[in-house]
């Protein structure tokens, strides 16, 4: 809770106060004795203040006022503590004030040298002062260069439990969190642009205005989590933050910690999906150990970031629940909080109109001339209210693709057929380049060169860090080797002409940044389709480690047939697995008809597993889907082919597909004539040598349970064997789940019930046929052996 509210009385006030004076002066080395008797009064605190040959006895008085002590109550106090300083009962007098004295009152203190004076403050500062960290956090929203304090929205988040699902703004719920009780750590979830950064740089500002006018209030600790780039103890992180850029005097973990465990902060960690970006699983979850850390005592714990960092839902749990599968169910991991979890809310109509008005009205007060005044009056009061497409709405319902539109929207003119995210933000690229860059040069920076600068730094930053910002001498000389004349002489003035003429943002000193990571992840996207698009030595498993669900998106939009075209001989040669992301890429209703064909006719594997995932995504039609059944069918007839009969049983236990009664049956009767047809041979001559891929699915077929009991199925058994076989071959990623199937993520029809009585037919037959087989094989080798 915190130290005090208006509600409390005025004993309940002053016992909190006093408590926390105590634990300050504790954190500070006084040995510091609780309330109690001085000869005919009652102390506050107490404690010993050693000096060079010289011990000060010390009594404290703490005053928890809402006003400003006046002369006459400091008067008062100094004559009920007269006594005890006449007789040296104590040396000295420490008073502790809220709000500290009036002029008059101040006055008095400096007339008595037995008197001192600190007030709440003053004293926390001399633990650890956070002043300067304070204002910083106030004005980086307060008194930003991007006006966000005139235009923020105010977010709603959706709080699900068992009764409801309701939504509500996401202020009012923390700032009722911090008021109370519940030391619970908070977890606020959203996709990217969703405003998780600009709602917490707004969060810290408002505590940081509301503790420097009630100094009781929790101080806000603001952490951007890009700034773990690799494993990292929680000391070090803090120790990192609190001497770069602004100077934490005093600062140390112990005392750190110990001021958290009281209730000092709320701590507020941005972006740990950011984090996540360069760290395997294992280092993840070892600084998740680390942040966990702050959630103790009444701390107040706040981490925001994508839901995307955690890529199945075991991470999700074992993360923020500390959750994790054993062989006796559930477990939950000891000491491991659980975070009550928050998802964003995408913008309604209203959030977006109120935007729009106050966006536009901030912009034109800041306007440089008339003519651009106009452009955005006219924006703001006509063309922002006329939006009225589904699909522009729904480009606009992320608070950063907001923005995008609104910048642009008083310059040109979008039609809905031909809006989409990408394009949104391939022109606000090229609107800022135009216009804010186009400055004179000696070296004539063309805007493609701008532009590719730009993409080049994001991919460097994309494979090397996990930040989204890097410093002018952290650049990779052969970034700027690509731009360099050979004649050039003034290097150097070339690469500022670069810093300054690029898209990317400055901050004071030498670092540039992109305004937001979805800029980042654009750049990155659109150098994977100019380098799919060349068509020169395609790496397509690099290019999958380049994506993420939003950088695959963004491919998607920017993407044209030809890709599908200079991808074809990738996909024939490359064998192994591949992400969703990748595939993901190729979901356009578009390309539906080619993609079918593709797997009527090429022999790359991945178009038949491309084809289900696009029918998962957007159902193809029923005579589509009959094609692709009837051509699973021919393929369990590729008996001797390596892969192509256990990928066609594979495929057909997907249930958007669910023709794997059929299959089985066509399998076992293929088996069944080819072993019989070797039987027939071996009675003549010498058994046929079997082809391993005959074998193979032989024994992965006779792993189905068969029950008599409505005539099922149960092919479970066979799940890791598939993962096992076709993750060298073709297989997606997310498939796998250690050594078997992730069912999450493959949607499987395991369980076959009230199966056709010919099917168990043909599966026992096949087991008869098989041991015969194997056993007139042993025999023939038998005989040649004698």
């Amino acid at each position: 809770m915190e130290f005090f509210n208006e509600q409390n009385t005025s004993l309940e006030n002053g016992n909190l106060f006093e408590k926390h004076v105590r634990q300050l002066l504790v954190l500070q080395g006084r040995n510091v004795l609780p309330e109690m008797m001085i000869g005919s009064k009652k102390v506050d605190l107490s404690f010993n203040l050693s000096g060079f040959n010289k011990t000060e006895h010390y009594a404290v008085e703490c005053k928890a006022w809402k006003s400003k002590l006046s002369k006459e109550d400091l008067s008062g106090i100094v004559f009920q503590y007269g006594g005890l300083i006449a007789t040296n009962l104590i040396d000295s007098l420490l008073i502790v004030t809220l709000n500290g004295l009036s002029p008059a009152a101040m006055q008095l203190v400096e007339e008595h040298r037995n008197i001192k004076h600190i007030t709440y403050v003053d004293l926390l500062n001399l633990t650890i002062d956070f002043s300067q960290f304070i204002h910083q956090q106030e004005n980086d929203f307060y008194q930003s260069t991007d006006g966000l304090d005139q235009y923020y929205i105010d977010l709603r988040v959706r709080e699900n439990t068992v009764t409801s699902r309701n939504t509500r703004d996401l202020m009012s719920i923390v700032e009722e969190w911090i008021a109370s009780s519940d030391y619970t750590p908070l977890a606020i979830l959203g996709s990217y642009g969703q405003g998780k950064s600009s709602f917490s740089r707004k969060l810290a500002a408002f505590l940081a205005k509301a503790h420097q006018s009630d100094p009781v209030k929790r101080i806000p600790i603001y952490i951007k989590l890009s700034a773990i780039s690799k494993e990292q103890s929680i000391e070090g992180l803090l120790g990192k933050i609190f001497t770069a850029s602004v100077n934490v005097k005093h600062y140390n973990y112990f005392s750190f910690n110990q001021l958290n465990a009281m209730g000092k902060f709320v701590i507020i960690l941005d972006g740990f999906d950011e984090m996540k970006q360069s760290l395997n699983w294992e280092e993840f979850k070892y600084n998740f150990s680390q942040l966990n850390k702050l959630v103790h005592g009444t701390g107040k714990v706040i981490l925001l970031g994508r839901p995307n960092a955690f890529l199945t839902d075991d991470e999700h749990a074992f993360v923020l629940r500390g959750e994790r599968k054993s062989s006796f169910g559930i477990v939950r991991e000891r000491d491991w909080p659980v975070y009550h979890e928050l998802e964003l809310e995408l913008l309604n109509a209203p959030q977006i109109e109120k935007f729009f008005q106050d966006y536009y009205t901030y912009r034109i007060k800041v306007a440089s001339d008339t003519q651009d005044a106009s452009a955005l009056a006219h924006a703001r009061d006509y063309k922002s209210r006329h939006i009225t497409d589904r699909k522009i709405r729904e480009i606009s319902n992320r608070p950063v693709q907001l923005k995008m539109l609104a910048d642009l929207l008083p310059y040109v003119t979008f039609t809905a057929e031909n809006l989409t995210t990408a394009l949104l933000y391939d022109e606000f690229i090229s609107m800022i380049l135009d216009r804010e860059f186009e400055k004179e040069s000696n070296f004539n920076i063309s805007k493609d060169n701008r532009r590719k600068f730009s993409r080049l730094i994001a991919l460097f930053l994309w494979e090397n860090s996990s930040e989204y910002s890097i410093k002018f001498e952290e650049i990779p000389n052969n970034i700027f080797e690509q731009f360099i004349p050979e004649n050039a002489r003034d290097i150097d003035k070339i690469k500022r002409d670069f810093i300054s003429g690029c898209f990317l943002s400055r901050k004071l000193g030498s670092t540039i940044y992109f305004p937001h990571r979805s800029f980042q992840e654009y750049f990155v996207a659109e150098e994977v389709v100019i380098q799919i698009t060349s068509g020169q030595d395609i790496d397509i498993k690099k290019i999958d480690n380049l994506l993420t669900v939003e950088v695959s998106d963004f491919v998607k939009g920017l993407a044209g047939l030809k890709i599908v075209v200079n991808l074809d001989l990738a996909f024939k040669n490359y064998r192994g697995m591949l992400s969703t992301n990748l595939v993901r890429i190729f979901f356009k209703p578009e390309y539906k008809r080619i993609f079918l064909q593709q797997v009527l006719t090429s022999y790359a594997p991945w178009y038949k597993i491309i084809f289900v995932l696009m029918h998962e995504a957007d159902p193809f039609t029923a005579e589509q889907i009959g094609e692709f059944k009837q051509f699973l069918i021919r393929e369990t007839k590729k008996l001797t082919d390596d892969m192509a009969a256990v990928c066609a049983l594979f495929l057909a236990m997907h249930e958007k597909i669910n023709t794997v009664e059929t299959i089985l049956s066509h399998l076992c009767e293929e088996l069944i004539i080819y072993y019989n047809k070797i039987l027939k041979e071996a009675r003549k001559k010498q058994i046929h040598p079997v082809a391993e891929s005959v074998t193979w699915i032989t024994d992965l077929l006779l792993k189905t349970n068969i029950s008599t009991r409505n005539n099922t199925l149960d092919l479970r058994a066979l799940l890791p064997l598939f993962v096992k076989k076709m993750e060298g071959w073709c297989f997606i990623t997310e498939w796998k789940d250690d050594k078997t199937l992730n069912s999450n993520e493959y949607r499987i029809v395991s369980v076959l019930r009230d199966v056709d009585d010919e099917v168990i037919g043909r599966l026992r037959t096949l087991k008869l046929v098989y041991d015969d087989f194997q056993e007139t094989r042993k025999q023939k080798r038998k005989g040649s052996l004698n």
